[in-house]
């Protein structure tokens, strides 16, 4: 496994339980009526973290450039 998945990975990981923890923290906030709209916006960022790698991980164009271009 290279290098770069391997970060991918733990970056992908770290990034679940930071928002796993915002998300505990926006229901227990949102029994007093404040952590609603934080939800929403967590979900969002989260819904854009796994597009962003769904995307670097599916671009073939960017596998070939590391992969034969030399530095």
């Amino acid at each position: 496994m290279k290098l770069d998945t391997i970060v991918l990975i733990i970056v992908a990981l770290g990034a679940g339980l930071y928002f796993g923890a915002l998300l505990v923290g926006a229901i227990v906030a949102s029994s007093v009526g404040i952590g609603i709209p934080f939800l929403i916006l967590l979900m969002v960022g989260l819904w854009v973290l796994v597009r962003v790698i769904n995307e670097r991980r599916a671009n073939a164009e960017d596998d070939y450039y590391e992969n034969n271009v030399e530095k």
